[in-house]
Parts: structure tokens; C-alpha cells; sequence
């Protein structure tokens, strides 16, 4: 995806999703590193605030993320996915989103 097309995404996501610090409630899945990391990295941040390489690093972790947080932070994943399209690590496909929508 180009570079244009990219930052067109960026401001409808923006638009849709405005970036506000999140205070709520992550995840509740102390049991696994990601549900933990996702806990620490995205307390009080906003969506346009999360690392790139985080979302890399945690790309199928959305399932445990709490609903609040799951809305706060989709953009995030969203966006990247687009933005590395062709890296099957990190493309946000249905398989992903799915299973989110049964919460």
C-alpha cells in the first residue's frame, strides 16, 4: 500500500476512532505473557501512541484484549496491518477478527 493511501487510512481511522487515552480495564489474562504485556505496554495510552514493533510482536493477542480496550485499541492493529501488507506475520485478517466478534 502506498505511502497516500496509508495516511488516508490514518485519518478516517482518527476520524472513526478518536485517539483518547485509555483507562480502563486491558486484559485480564495474568496467566499468559502476552495478556501481561498487553496490560503494560497499553494502560493509558492511546492507539496512535502503541509501537509499531509491539503490534508486530503481539499481532494475534486482540482476542485478549477486554471489550473497552478492544475498541480503544483495534485501530492500532488495523493500521499496521495495512501498513506491512504481504508480512503474514503481522496482517489482521477475518480469522482474527472473528472470533472477537462472539465477546
Amino acid at each position: 500500500m502506498r505511502m497516500t493511501e496509508i495516511d488516508t487510512v490514518r485519518q478516517r481511522l482518527i476520524r472513526a476512532f478518536p485517539p483518547r487515552p485509555f483507562g480502563g480495564l486491558v486484559s485480564t489474562h495474568d496467566e499468559c505473557d502476552e495478556g501481561i504485556a498487553l496490560r503494560q505496554e497499553l494502560c493509558g495510552k492511546r492507539w496512535d501512541e502503541v509501537p509499531p514493533e509491539f503490534v508486530d510482536f503481539n499481532s494475534g493477542s486482540l482476542p485478549l484484549l477486554e471489550s473497552d480496550a478492544l475498541v480503544a485499541f483495534l485501530p492500532a492493529w488495523l493500521l499496521r496491518s495495512m501498513e506491512t501488507v504481504g508480512d503474514e506475520s503481522v496482517l489482521l485478517g477475518v480469522h482474527d477478527v472473528l472470533p472477537l466478534s462472539r465477546q
